[in-house]
């Protein structure tokens, strides 16, 4: 039930928020930047003031994220992170696709 601020610059941000939801966190506010954003002293600034508006205990994102914001830190609200993993489904399917572009490929390169 921790009061969280979410914040991704990632592809999908809805399906990480609602990940946080589902392991208990009460998602207070979401920010959302692109995929990859460089973060900036500006944005920084953006989240730490979003943070301080809805009150919340922490700043929540992703590791990709953090390593961006990690120039930004300390904030003033505690950032703290979760590990996102992949998983593809059918991994089957997925496994004979790229062995068959990769054969694909070793083929008009030789």
């Amino acid at each position: 039930g921790t009061s969280v601020l979410a914040v991704a610059g990632i592809a999908l941000p809805d399906r990480f928020f609602d990940d946080l939801r589902s392991a208990g966190l009460k998602v207070e506010q979401t920010l959302v930047f692109q995929d990859h954003h460089p973060f900036t002293v500006r944005d920084g600034a953006r989240i730490e003031e979003m943070a301080r508006i809805a009150g919340v205990a922490a700043i929540v994102t992703t590791e990709k994220d953090l390593s961006r914001l990690r120039p930004l830190l300390p904030l003033a609200v505690p950032v703290a992170t979760v590990a996102l993993t992949l998983e593809v489904e059918p991994a089957d399917a997925f496994r004979t696709f790229i062995a068959e572009r990769l054969a694909l490929e070793r083929s008009s390169a030789a």
